[in-house]
């Protein structure tokens, strides 16, 4: 009998530190829109000190984009008809007309593409809006500015960081999709 109670109880336990861990991912997910469409699922966001990265290859037809990955660069193309050219884990998007410069790297992560959600809001010519008590990021039309107007070099966010992005248990466990 006593053995049984004691299965029980590590049992119990597992089960509450699993909940405990599913809870706490949960709360630590942002959520992400366009348009005041939800699309956190596409997005797959994931944060790293205050930077919140999203996966723009998923997310691509939702900011009007496409991304294609090659062997030495990643290719992407505004609906402006902009080309944008960089290099995983490299700091500078190369535009036509400018270079954008990133506050972290683009990164890859199995198919996933991951870049800055501002930088994501950048190439696409949306505007970021973070609402960090409600842990939510919307990227909407930017009417103070035509998608045209572009400057020498842009500055997303502040000067270079170091950062982290921890990978899931299915990343870990070679289960990507």
């Amino acid at each position: 009998v006593m053995k049984d109670r004691n299965s029980v109880l590590l049992l119990v336990l597992a089960f509450s530190c699993a909940w405990a861990c599913a809870a706490r991912a949960v709360a630590d997910q942002w959520g992400i829109s366009v348009n005041g469409r939800d699309v956190t699922s596409l997005a797959r966001p994931r944060t790293s000190g205050n930077g919140i990265f999203v996966d723009i290859k998923a997310l691509a037809p939702k900011l009007r984009l496409v991304v294609e990955v090659c062997p030495d660069q990643v290719i992407v193309r505004a609906a402006d008809g902009a080309v944008w050219t960089g290099r995983e884990t490299g700091m500078v998007m190369h535009g036509p007309n400018e270079d954008l410069i990133l506050s972290a790297p683009l990164l890859g992560i199995g198919d996933a593409i991951y870049l800055e959600v501002e930088a994501a809001g950048r190439l696409s010519g949306l505007a970021v809006r973070r609402r960090p008590a409600e842990q939510h990021a919307e990227l909407v039309a930017d009417s103070s500015r035509p998608a045209h107007a572009r400057a020498d070099t842009v500055a997303v966010t502040k000067p270079p960081r170091a950062f982290r992005i921890p990978k899931t248990a299915a990343e870990i466990d070679g289960k990507i999709e």
